[in-house]
């Protein structure tokens, strides 16, 4: 069944606190989801031309600024000093912490997220102002706002895991940046919402596998939220109308395909 659009956003907002509360306030103050809080029709608030402001990938937005992550960040503890038992390295495969062990799944999935956030946020930033769409405007302000949340939320949990996290985008991040502001137009929101949606489709199974089979309780709860905040872009970017095969990931592979049963199925009662 699929989730409600708006339920995901909600969720994800009561997470982060008043932080995204107040992004929330913006985001319904600038035309976003007006249709699902009784304001006037989106197309009617957003449907001028795309704003003319400074460009975000061309500035210091590509590294977000330090903000108060304890603050923001829901799985805080009562003591925030940041994690030093059992004196293990870092480059240890496991190394426990106060919260149970930590391994190399666990460091991987902080620094994806983090890793995201370092071309999305400012992706997001100028797609709210030069995207063609007014839906796509509204989402990508969206999605930016709510990854710079996230981005608090991650480097509050790798401050406490002693897990160092990237400061720069990668190589085929600035690769990607450099494609989509060289687009213009309708060209403009397909190229940001297909590599949106297929990075975004990537990493979602990444924090799936994590909050699955993890063992340590910060790192469960930093997954479940992030997972929230994801399942939401991907369902923005989607409304988008722009998502097409070339914006999907390959589907996972299938060692053995299962075999298939009597057509229609009987309910699962009765065969067991």
């Amino acid at each position: 069944m699929r989730v409600d659009t708006e339920c995901s956003r909600r969720t994800a907002l009561t997470m982060v606190g008043s932080l995204t509360a107040l992004s929330l306030t913006s985001s319904c103050a600038d035309g976003y989801g007006a249709r699902r809080y009784g304001q006037a029709d989106l197309a009617a608030n957003a449907a001028d031309t795309p704003s003319e402001e400074h460009d975000p990938l061309q500035d210091s937005a590509q590294n977000p600024e330090p903000n108060d992550a304890a603050a923001a960040d829901p799985t805080a503890e009562a003591e925030n000093e940041t994690e030093d038992e059992d004196g293990a390295e870092d480059g240890d495969e496991v190394r426990q912490t106060r919260w149970g062990p930590l391994n190399a799944a666990d460091r991987d999935l902080l620094i994806k997220v983090r890793q995201a956030g370092l071309w999305e946020i400012p992706v997001g930033q100028q797609g709210a102002g030069r995207a063609a769409k007014a839906t796509t405007r509204a989402h990508m302000a969206e999605i930016a706002r709510q990854h710079i949340a996230l981005d608090q939320i991650v480097r509050s949990v790798a401050q406490k895991l002693r897990v160092p996290l990237p400061d720069q985008p990668t190589d085929d991040q600035q690769k990607w940046m450099r494609e989509i502001s060289g687009k213009s137009g309708v060209a403009y929101d397909r190229i940001a919402v297909r590599r949106m949606r297929l990075a975004h489709g990537k990493v979602y199974p990444v924090i799936a596998a994590v909050r699955a089979s993890t063992r340590n309780t910060l790192i469960r709860s930093f997954a479940k939220q992030a997972e929230t905040f994801v399942h939401g872009h991907l369902e923005m970017l989607e409304e988008t109308g722009f998502v097409d095969a070339r914006a999907l990931p390959p589907p996972p592979e299938v060692p053995q395909p299962p075999k298939g049963g009597d057509l229609p199925a009987p309910p699962a009662t009765e065969v067991i």
